[in-house]
């Protein structure tokens, strides 16, 4: 086990018995913004006809408060989900929904589209909606607001909100099955491909007001029950090469969030780091509050990762004893330490600073 995971090991056993509790300074943050992919997508691809990507079936939402398929690939909330709670706001109401217009908007918005990625051509196949449309989208939502409110207050609310960004993940798994991508790029390559468009997004959304942004890492892909399925992991190990640039992508995305920031007046960027809490509970379950960390609760397969989750395929009693939910997405349980880390964690979660700070700012 490398020893640069055993703080985030240390921490996570503490972090996942802490109860998220209302911020006392959740005034302070009028709105909150999330855009990304299946990780923080609350059920837009729901509402997208076209769309082959969605969790609108049993078991999905078995353990959501009402029990029932959300849209979410998980068995209950997502980190997201956590984060809005914390803040005292309600759940940003999904951007398909037919009914996020009017007073609705002023709270947040989820732009999130589960297939997705940075770039376009990424989950474009099966219907998902892109990172570039999904800001698109935002400045529908902002040119709403500002009808609704005037500038000048549209402008104080962007700029009070909070904005969550997870992407990339799908990029990376693509380029690893995409024989076509491999040859036209190095993984050295494709990662500044994918950092300079993380970067460019980030860069719009401050051009468009926002200020407080909170962007995560991405999960060691490699330790997926998919990657562990696909790639024949003879014992449950990660897969080495995926884990790798997996690991250079985020360390890409830090350095460069930090110069970005330091370059940008009144900005504040938080650098998530989901992939070594994800990645200690995957290799020390117990001391995570697992019992399983490489097989999925829901799925066909030695590690759960032969096929998707439905009502054909197995489904573990017990969704809290593993890490991941299905072949790709984590559990409940694994969300709410994720939340933890990024509302309440130190700098090797969140840095510069966490969310709970963030919201002082």
């Amino acid at each position: 086990m490398a020893l640069g995971v055993l703080p985030a090991m240390s921490v996570i056993a503490l972090l996942s018995l802490v109860m998220l509790q209302p911020s006392t300074h959740a005034s302070q943050v009028p709105a909150f913004f999330v855009f990304g992919d299946s990780t923080v997508d609350t059920g837009n691809n729901n509402y997208l006809p076209n769309s082959l990507t969605r969790a609108d079936n049993p078991p999905y939402g078995r353990d959501f408060d009402p029990p029932g398929p959300t849209g979410r690939f998980c068995n209950g909330k997502l980190t997201d989900d956590y984060i809005a709670e914390f803040l005292g706001l309600p759940y940003p109401i999904d951007f398909y929904n037919p009914q996020a217009q009017g007073q609705k908007l002023l709270q947040g918005v989820n732009f999130a589209s589960a297939g997705s990625g940075l770039l376009d051509q990424t989950g474009n196949a099966t219907g998902s909606i892109s990172f570039s449309k999904q800001l698109q989208n935002f400045i529908d939502v902002l040119r709403n607001i500002s009808q609704s409110i005037g500038q000048g207050n549209a402008t104080k609310l962007i700029a009070g909100s909070i904005f969550l960004i997870s992407s990339g993940g799908n990029d990376l798994l693509d380029y690893q099955l995409n024989v076509s991508q491999r040859a036209q790029f190095n993984a050295k390559q494709f990662n500044s491909l994918l950092v300079s468009k993380a970067l460019n997004y980030t860069q719009t959304l401050y051009n468009l007001g926002a200020r407080k942004m909170v962007i995560v890492s991405s999960a060691p892909l490699g330790c997926l029950p998919v990657a562990l399925t696909v790639f024949h992991s003879p014992d449950g190990s990660c897969i080495r090469r995926i884990n790798s640039q997996t690991k250079d992508f985020n360390a890409g995305l830090q350095s460069n969030i930090s110069t970005l920031a330091s370059q940008l007046p009144g900005v504040h960027l938080v650098y998530g780091n989901v992939y070594d809490t994800i990645l200690a509970a995957i290799q020390n379950p117990t001391r995570s509050g697992f019992k399983y960390g490489h097989k999925a609760c829901c799925g066909d397969g030695k590690y759960g990762g032969a096929s998707g989750c439905n009502p054909t395929v197995y489904v573990c009693a017990n969704a809290s004893q593993y890490v991941f939910w299905d072949l790709i997405h984590p559990t409940q349980h694994m969300y709410i330490i994720l939340a933890n880390g990024l509302i309440s964690g130190p700098q090797s979660i969140a840095s510069p600073v966490n969310i709970s700070n963030l919201v002082n700012m």
